[in-house]
């Protein structure tokens, strides 16, 4: 029987997964355009509503979100600076 994995053609996976840590450096502006987004997006539904309820709830989300992609950011960041140092 045959294998399925052939060594001298890597799966699409396999190249995903060996990226060049330095390249995504390049990628920093985008989480802060879609926070913006998110941010715009919120503030859009909120000034559409006239009851309070639906604007306090949206500066609670608001805030999670905004707090979540800031943490996300950090991580990532840490991630990339561990994989930089490791190649040099």
């Amino acid at each position: 029987m045959r294998a399925a994995w052939n060594p001298n053609q890597p799966e699409i996976t396999d190249r995903i997964v060996q990226h060049d840590p330095v390249s995504l450096e390049r990628l920093g502006p985008l989480p802060a355009i879609r926070s913006l987004a998110v941010v715009v997006g919120v503030l859009y539904g909120i000034s559409a509503s006239h009851l309070l309820e639906t604007r306090i709830l949206g500066g609670i989300i608001l805030l999670q979100k905004l707090s979540l992609e800031f943490v996300r950011n950090r991580l990532a960041y840490r991630r990339q600076m561990a994989e930089i140092e490791q190649l040099t």
